[in-house]
């Protein structure tokens, strides 16, 4: 997919703006108030030039699913990179269950380990179509 200027049209040299949500080439950037300013977009989010092949990479991977049978497939996909996650016992208490991936990853870590070895970025992502967050460690 070719991204056009919103100023000049040409389709060469051309980034998205993250503060703008549109699309500009080079030469006409700096044609923009907000771009010769350094001023913020809406929600304080600055005006950054974005490769379009990146920013549609992220709204491929960002995207809700289409509908349930989408959901159930991406649920199917994402099985093998599971590491752990809440369950139910048979009681229905809340248990804390180990996956494959967990258990590889652990494996694979504690090979040939010289020191301590802490992590610098932590991600909890649930299930497709669910919040995310990430926490960033202080590293040792």
């Amino acid at each position: 997919m070719t991204e056009t200027c919103q100023i000049c049209e040409k389709t060469n040299g051309v980034f998205f703006c993250t503060g703008c949500n549109d699309y500009t080439c080079e030469n006409c950037w700096n044609n923009l108030r907000p771009h010769r300013n350094n001023q913020l977009g809406p929600d304080g989010i600055p005006h950054e030039k974005v490769d379009p092949e990146i920013r549609e990479k992220v709204i491929q991977c960002t995207a809700e699913p289409i509908d349930e049978v989408d959901q159930t497939r991406q649920h199917q996909e994402d099985e093998d990179t599971t590491w752990f996650g809440l369950d139910r016992d048979a009681g229905g208490d809340p248990i804390l269950r180990e996956y494959r991936r967990y258990a590889a990853i652990m494996m694979e870590s504690s090979q040939n380990i010289e020191g301590h070895r802490f992590p610098c970025l932590v991600s909890f992502i649930g299930q497709t179509g669910t919040l995310s967050y990430t926490i960033k460690l202080p590293r040792r």
